[in-house]
Parts: C-alpha cells; sequence; structure tokens
C-alpha cells in the first residue's frame, strides 16, 4: 500500500479487495470482476478465474477479499500477457488460451502454497504461450522450492516426457533473459 498511496495509480483488482484498499485509504481503485474487462490507459486488463485462498491479513485477522483472480493484458499492438496468480493449474486455462491468446505467461510455482513441476508443466501445455516465467511470492517461505524459486525454478518447467519446453506449449525464461513490454 505505500507505493498506492504516495504515487496513486490506478489499482485494479476484484471488488472486495478494492473495496478494502480504499478503506485503508488507497486511491484511484478500479473494482471489477471475473469475465469483466477495463482500460488501463493504452492496456485491457481482463479478470479471469483463480484457484486459490483470497484472504487479506488485517491487523492480525484474516479478512475475506474476494474469490481469487488472474489478470490478461491485452496491449494496444493486440499482444497479451496472462499473469496466473498463485493459482493451480485447472482446465480453464485452455479457455485462457482460446480465448486470449497469450504470447507471455506467468505461472507461479512453488509446490505448497501454488503448484508443483508437474501441474506447471501440464499449465504450460494447456495455455500454449511462447513465453513463461516462472514466479512465486517470497512470502511463502515455507515452499520445499523456497522463496527463491522465481529465478531458479527453469529446470523444474521441463516436461518429464522428454519433450522440449517449446513443444509443452511454452519456452521458459531463463534466469539471465529479461523482457520489456512497452
Amino acid at each position: 500500500m505505500p507505493l498506492a498511496t504516495r504515487f496513486s495509480p490506478e489499482v485494479v483488482a476484484i471488488f472486495e479487495t478494492a473495496s478494502w484498499l480504499e478503506s485503508k485509504g488507497v486511491k484511484n481503485t478500479r473494482a471489477m470482476n471475473k469475465g469483466g474487462s477495463l482500460k488501463v490507459g493504452d492496456v485491457t486488463v481482463t479478470m479471469t478465474h483463480a484457484i486459490h485462498s483470497c484472504g487479506i491479513l488485517d491487523e492480525g485477522k484474516i479478512v475475506y477479499g474476494g474469490e481469487a483472480a488472474g489478470y490478461v493484458l491485452r496491449f494496444a499492438d493486440n499482444r497479451a500477457l496472462y499473469f496466473a496468480g498463485d493459482t493451480n493449474v485447472f482446465s480453464d486455462m485452455a479457455l485462457i488460451e482460446q480465448l486470449y491468446h497469450p504470447e507471455l505467461a506467468f505461472l507461479p510455482i512453488g509446490d505448497l502454497f501454488t503448484m508443483g513441476p508437474r501441474e506447471a508443466a501440464l499449465a504450460c501445455r494447456l495455455l500454449r504461450a511462447k513465453k513463461v516465467i516462472p514466479c512465486t511470492s517470497a512470502r511463502f517461505r515455507h515452499s520445499p522450492a523456497g522463496p527463491t524459486t522465481s529465478v531458479s525454478a527453469s529446470s523444474a518447467w521441463k516436461p518429464t516426457s522428454g519433450r522440449s519446453n517449446r513443444q509443452a506449449g511454452g519456452v521458459v525464461a531463463r534466469d539471465v533473459e529479461t523482457y520489456r513490454i512497452t
């Protein structure tokens, strides 16, 4: 919240989370729900389904934050990016591919609070993104992969069947690759 308070960006979130953020003094919230789309500058944001918990720790208590969600960002040049959130793999990822054709996907991996390598490989096949960036949150320090998964999990994303990542639906970004989204 310090960045939202300091810079006053447009903050897109599911209705319940946006309402909670407003109650904490965040300005410029843009509440929405799954299936909805809205424009933020030149980017169209679409909220998608996700499967995980969605509570907010507020003064030592967990409050309801709305349903879990992911996001598809559609840029002015028609490229799409999918950010899955801390979800497990789910069959609707095939619908996300069919509807939005994301070229780049950010998928969680950690195997305790998010999907593990086996599930992540299936998510890659369902989404068929050209590039996949593994990520996880440092707040989940109990994950067997640890908080550094986001920069070191590339090898875990290789399908066990011997097929390349490209055949599995994506190419994993290596630790040294940098992507600029303009």
